[in-house]
């Protein structure tokens, strides 16, 4: 595929309307002050379809708790899995 530079598919798939969506939505979980748990399984839905292992939850959980603003924690962890090579193989 192009790379995003040259407004290929990278570029149409992370600007499309369903991650747009999910953006979104993570602003309503965060707004709605649900648990982190329940936030790091939508976000783990929404990119690959699936809820994280143990071992993928842990540290992700520690960075959000930890962190000094929690939406750009949850953020970070949603385009994170976006980058994944799970979601570039399955999307």
């Amino acid at each position: 595929p192009p790379p995003v530079s040259e407004g290929g598919v990278g570029v149409r798939v992370l600007a499309s309307e369903p991650i747009v969506g999910n953006l979104y939505r993570l602003d309503k979980l965060v707004a709605a002050n649900t648990p982190t748990d329940a936030v790091i399984n939508e976000l783990y839905l929404a990119a690959l379809s699936r809820k994280p292992s143990p071992e993928e939850f842990g540290p992700i959980n520690d960075y959000v708790t930890k962190a000094a603003d929690k939406r750009a924690a949850l953020e970070d962890t949603f385009w994170s899995l976006l980058n994944s090579k799970e979601f570039m193989f399955n999307h």
